[in-house]
């Protein structure tokens, strides 16, 4: 689409004193990553309130090197006057605010929230945003049932219709709690929303809604905000709010009016549950916590006790997108994983643990011959010859003089054990893709899975993604020592933006003119996330296999689905997993697209 065929887009950003306050250069990061955005057609309002230090100059300066950038100063009441001078003063179809001290991080934000307003026709748009706060990045995840609770999603990645912020401005009587009244009236006024399936926004902790001197204030704005809100419907005492605030809810003729602004009743209903289990700590009743509770014995309760405090958080959410959607033999599995993995309760029987010793003596000596055949130490290439397997390959761990502690065992030998003896990544009578689909084997390490998916996909093309150079050194050998000629080796780390030493899955597929996506396995330490959030392209055109690690973070249970949840596509899961014995890893989501 050229500029003059893109609808103009104002971003407005409010200005007060900024050298003062020391945001000078987060000021600067803000303009500039407007100036990289790849949608062409914006405006950028810097709407300033009179600032008395420099501000004024910093942002004429800032003007010299960039055309599309608007100035203007003049005394106001506070961020949210500047916000709705802004939206008089600005000419485009679509406004979006950017704070003083945030940004974009990715270049594609504008140009996705706009593919998705002309596509839909919805009044606004929001998507997840990044939350920085002592250089820790936290994940604010939109929640839009959660909006008459005082929160739903950072109104900094709504973008809305012009004619939207004209009939709703931002009320400024409220000096915090504005942002949270406009999109509380936005539903209360059912205007149509989307989802955005892109992070884009970097919100730095800061400013009145993060200052604790202010917590009052706000918690006082909030409920007035709510009574205000909600006076034509119901007449709520300051007792109601407090006790809706607390996650008890609201009164339930209340409740069902709420729940009436919203196209899905039932998700409200079960957002309601899950703030209020979050709320007060309580534990969630659904068949998760259900089937939890029926593995409590007099040995363990009291750690059993303590994993669910920890995990009910996320019990609703997990129980909504995963649980629910696994037939019953991988539920038991679930529960087992992740009393494990997360709770440590042994849950592995003694004959599972048998075979898994086995296993790993075998590959251990193996492992151990290397020295007394071929050329001897770590570059002699060890045989794979089990079951349907043919290769070899060459592995970097080490030959141990001594005993081997059980943990080293586990990371020197698991991707023979794991990949195969025990298939891993393989699960033939659930992954189903046309033959010779690409398959893209992220995480690829040395090439043990690359070998895996060879044997049994012969005739797909393999693109192998690793990031750490002493695995991918071991890869490029390793394919060249099975001569695979269909197999392309990539370094790369993998993310949801491209950057400098990162791409993403839907940048790769098209700089290697990828023409079918058969099957992507993700592997790559808690990262996960990030990639499937870079991959949805090419997810949403070919619908692929995936094969999901659920076990590296607390919360992947619960995220992963989660994102593919939002989608929209129908899908199928599957659970495989295979390292029952130490810590509970290489717990593996295995998904198909109806």
């Amino acid at each position: 689409m050229t500029k003059s065929k893109q609808p103009l887009v104002t971003i407005i950003t409010a200005t007060k004193n900024l050298i003062k306050n020391k945001r000078e250069d987060f000021f600067r990061q803000a303009v500039e990553s407007v100036k990289t955005q790849t949608y062409n057609n914006i405006e950028h309002l810097i709407i300033d309130g009179d600032s008395d230090d420099g501000t004024k100059k910093l942002v004429f300066d800032l003007q010299k090197d960039n055309d599309n950038l608007i100035f203007y100063s003049q005394k106001d009441s506070g961020v949210y006057e500047a916000f709705n001078r802004g939206v008089e003063l600005s000419k485009g179809k679509y406004i979006i605010f950017l704070n003083s001290d945030d940004f974009y991080h990715s270049p594609k934000g504008i140009e996705k929230c706009v593919e998705v307003l002309e596509n839909s026709g919805v009044d606004f748009c929001f998507s997840e945003a990044n939350y920085l706060v002592n250089n820790q990045t936290s994940k604010i995840i939109p929640q839009p049932e959660y909006v008459f609770r005082g929160g739903a999603f950072c109104h900094n990645t709504m973008m809305c219709k012009r004619d939207i912020l004209e009939k709703i401005p931002f009320n400024t009587k409220y000096k915090i709690c504005a942002d949270a009244d406009f999109m509380m009236k936005l539903f209360l006024n059912k205007c149509s929303y989307k989802e955005v399936l892109h992070n884009f926004y970097s919100f730095r902790a800061g400013g009145l809604c993060t200052s604790l001197e202010n917590a009052k204030l706000m918690l006082s704005e909030l409920k007035d905000v709510i009574k205000t809100n909600f006076a034509p419907y119901y007449d709520l005492t300051e007792k109601d709010i407090e006790k809706a605030l607390k996650g008890y809810g609201y009164p339930v003729v209340l409740e069902k009016i709420m729940a009436s602004f919203f196209d899905d009743k039932e998700k409200y209903w079960f957002k309601k549950q899950e703030f209020y289990c979050s709320v007060t700590k309580s534990v969630p009743i659904n068949d998760l916590s259900a089937d939890i509770y029926k593995r409590k014995t007099p040995e363990n309760a009291i750690i059993l006790n303590n994993f669910v405090k920890n995990f009910q958080p996320l019990m609703c959410s997990v129980d909504k997108f995963l649980y629910s959607k696994l037939n019953g033999s991988d539920k038991t599995l679930f529960i087992d994983f992740i009393l494990k993995r997360f709770g440590g309760i042994d849950t592995c029987s003694q004959q599972e643990r048998e075979l898994l010793d086995g296993y790993f003596k075998k590959a251990k000596e193996l492992y151990q011959s290397r020295h007394s055949i071929g050329g001897g130490g770590v570059s002699t290439p060890i045989p794979i010859n089990i079951d349907v397997f043919d290769a070899k390959m060459i592995s970097p761990t080490p030959i141990y003089d001594n005993a081997i502690p059980p943990l080293a065992e586990l990371s020197g030998y698991y991707e023979y054990v794991h990949s195969f003896y025990l298939k891993e990544y393989i699960m033939e009578d659930f992954v189903d893709f046309p033959e010779g689909s690409v398959i893209l084997d992220c995480g690829a390490s040395i090439g043990d899975t690359t070998i895996v998916f060879k044997t049994f996909y012969p005739n797909s093309p393999i693109v192998a993604v690793e990031c750490e150079e002493k695995n991918f050194d071991v890869l490029e050998q390793n394919v060249k020592l099975n001569n695979y000629s269909d197999v392309t080796a990539i370094k790369t780390f993998l993310s949801n933006l491209d950057c400098e030493g990162k791409k993403t899955i839907d940048t790769i597929v098209n700089e290697y003119n990828i023409k079918n996506v058969g099957l992507i396995k993700f592997d790559i330490e808690g990262a996960e996330r990030f990639a499937l959030d870079g991959a949805l392209d090419t997810i949403i055109k070919y619908k692929p296999n995936l094969i999901i690690p659920i076990y590296h973070l607390i919360d992947d249970p619960l995220y992963i689905p989660y994102k593919l949840s939002k989608l929209g596509m129908p899908m199928e899961f599957r659970l495989k997993w295979v390292e029952k014995r130490l810590i509970g890893a290489d717990c593996t989501l295995f998904v198909k697209f109806l």
